[in-house]
């Protein structure tokens, strides 16, 4: 099957495995996201990188307005219904991610997302002691001129779609542009 006749979120799927082969295999904690609302479906992979070792996490809320939670999860594990009803780990260490990938609702040529409409990851990337690797996943289709991002609003560093990888455009200056 050609790459173009593939469903979208599988389209996702190769491209992340494409660029994680591009680098040596992490054992760090990966903060990876259940599927809500049509978001890409990367529970296959999730299952995969648990299987080779690695360390996957899922956010939380624990308190609107605050920071989310990030806690490992390993396929098997007992799972409760968090906000939205999103699935998150009901018990397991919490952990803290150094590489964050993290859906889209809408995105810029800045690589600034749009998501439901909480700010958590915003909020999070903020307080975190140091910053990780952030990787936004969503669909081609979502691409916009600008979020017309605020002072709080934080970039990913790179967008995946099932059709590209998008780095932040920079003008000479040093800037993102949105």
């Amino acid at each position: 099957m050609r790459h173009t006749q593939l469903p979208p979120t599988h389209r996702v799927r190769q491209k992340i495995r494409t660029r994680q082969k591009q680098r040596p295999f992490f054992e760090v904690p990966i903060s990876v996201y259940w599927p809500f609302r049509g978001e890409p479906d990367l529970r296959a992979w999730m299952r995969r990188l648990s299987e080779r070792g690695g360390v996957c996490a899922l956010p939380m809320v624990i308190e609107r307005h605050m920071p989310l939670v990030f806690r490992a999860w390993r396929p098997g594990d007992r799972l409760q219904r968090g906000v939205w009803n999103i699935p998150v780990p009901a018990d397991g260490p919490e952990v803290t991610p150094d590489i964050i990938i993290a859906p889209v609702v809408g995105f810029d040529a800045a690589c600034y997302r749009l998501g439901h409409g909480g700010g958590f990851f915003d909020r999070t990337l903020a307080a975190m002691p140091w910053r990780p690797r952030v990787t936004g996943v969503g669909y081609s289709q979502l691409a916009i001129r600008t979020i017309y991002p605020q002072p709080h609003d934080v970039p990913m560093d790179v967008i995946v779609t099932e059709s590209s990888i998008v780095s932040p455009v920079v003008a000479e200056s040093g800037v993102a542009l949105a």
